[in-house]
């Protein structure tokens, strides 16, 4: 959305007319500091700039990201190049230097996501206890070392939201209806993450789980607003953005709605750490939270709030894709059936048997490296940066990493839809663990790579 369009939907929301006055008076000032940051925005000496027809580079990968870098890497093979995003030049590398960059010190994957999520700014609370560097390792702790080693403790609770969402959201009749497959996803996994980070309680609440499937979408127009504008626009019109406001209002709620259940509980959970008595295992984000922390103050509406967000964004969008796939290729339906009612009979509701439904893993691998973006791996140079070959990456840049999940060389008709392909790469000799649905490798990036690959995947078993 272009940024007059923004200044068009403001104007239709009621501003003081002494705001209106101070804007005016700054207004000047404002103008020169909008001249003096497009400085920020300028190219980066030495990298070329690949576009489209008829489109300034910005607006070419805007409007046509993909076509635009699938451009790049054909007139630039094995080559760097840069395109122009809203918040600025990124430097995209080829996939070659994947394993080089994840381990680097001085690239910060924190720092490149910072910049488009604003967390600055109120309303943005969940964005801000991902990036604060006691909140970001304390949810990183609490994904990682907890949740997925409670997957045993917490596996009938999920199959029981999980049936209630079901029937909830997608119903049983046999009449064809038109759904809102995003809408119904993101409410699907709410109610699911919910049922683990804050128990029935608070899950089966309806209006927390409408705030926390729209705080999620919310929260990312309000950050496409702000990308939209002009830098030095941003502190003074994210008071007046229509999302913006919104997420404001929906902190506010979010703290009225679960504060008090979540206090008591972390209360409870702080009572049974300083008495020394030996604790049960426990199944509560919050007691987690209290446990991991070790006595460090902590935001628990915002921990919670950044929680559902991560949860929500990711899994509901894997969810509609692999819907969407199951719905193009209804041949492969009746073999995940047989596939989970097999593994179910022998394993039941455990975490051991997730790990033996390997078509399943193979199906949702496939769905989302047809979804994924042709890019992964974004950071942010701390310093200047000579990469093995000696490429330059100066101080302040932005970098993305060219993925290879349409790789001819790597994958045979990538175009193609193959709900076997990676279990057939499992059958290869070595090859096992490297391509299973939660394993992170140089050749595909679904999940990251090294010291920052996704925290939440289920760890793969021997």
């Amino acid at each position: 959305m272009p940024w007059h369009t923004i200044l068009v939907a403001i104007s239709h929301e009621p501003v003081p007319l002494s705001i209106q006055l101070v804007f005016l008076t700054l207004l000047p000032y404002l103008i020169w500091r909008i001249l003096l940051s497009s400085q920020d925005h300028r190219p980066i000496p030495h990298y070329p700039i690949p576009t489209l027809p008829g489109l300034k580079p910005r607006q070419a990968f805007e409007r046509h990201g993909i076509a635009l870098l699938q451009k790049g890497f054909a007139e630039f093979p094995n080559q760097p190049f840069q395109v122009f995003s809203s918040t600025g030049p990124r430097i995209v590398l080829p996939n070659r230097f994947a394993t080089e960059v994840s381990q680097h010190p001085h690239l910060s994957f924190t720092k490149s996501i910072k910049v488009e999520f604003f967390p600055q700014y109120p309303g943005f609370e969940g964005p801000r206890a991902t990036f604060e560097e006691n909140h970001a390792r304390l949810i990183q702790d609490v994904v990682r070392v907890r949740l997925t080693q409670s997957l045993g403790l917490i596996a009938g609770d999920l199959v029981d939201e999980a049936s209630y969402a079901c029937h909830l959201e997608f119903g049983e009749s046999e009449v064809w209806r038109p759904v809102r497959l995003r809408n119904d996803t993101a409410e699907f996994i709410a109610r699911l993450s919910s049922r683990v980070f804050l128990r029935p309680e608070i899950c089966r609440d309806e209006r927390w789980i409408e705030l926390a499937k729209s705080y999620t979408e919310n929260v990312f127009a309000a950050a496409h607003e702000l990308r939209a504008l002009p830098s030095v626009l941003r502190p003074v019109l994210v008071w007046f953005l229509p999302h913006c406001r919104r997420i404001r209002k929906q902190v506010r709620a979010a703290r009225r709605l679960i504060a008090s259940k979540s206090e008591s509980r972390k209360l409870e959970a702080e009572r049974a750490q300083s008495s020394g008595a030996q604790r049960p295992r426990t199944t509560n984000a919050i007691a987690w939270m209290v446990e991991l922390s070790k006595g460090e103050p902590f935001d628990v509406v915002a921990s919670q709030l950044a929680l559902i967000v991560g949860a929500v964004f990711t899994a509901s969008e894997a969810l509609a894709h692999a819907l969407l796939h199951l719905c193009q290729n209804p041949d492969i339906i009746e073999p995940l059936r047989e596939e989970a009612s097999l593994v179910l009979q022998e394993r039941g509701w455990t975490k051991a048997a997730l790990h033996r439904l390997r078509l399943m893993d193979s199906f949702l691998k496939e769905s989302q490296r047809l979804h994924r973006e042709r890019w992964g791996l974004q950071r942010y140079a701390e310093e200047d940066i000579q990469l093995s070959d000696e490429t330059e990456i100066p101080k302040g840049c932005r970098i993305m990493i060219e993925a290879r999940h349409f790789d001819a060389e790597l994958f045979l008709e990538p175009e193609k839809f193959d709900a076997y392909r990676f279990l057939r790469k499992r059958e290869d000799s070595g090859q096992e663990s490297n391509w299973q649905f939660i394993s992170t490798c140089q050749g595909y990036l679904g999940f990251g790579l090294g010291r920052h690959e996704c925290p939440g995947y289920i760890k793969p078993e021997p």
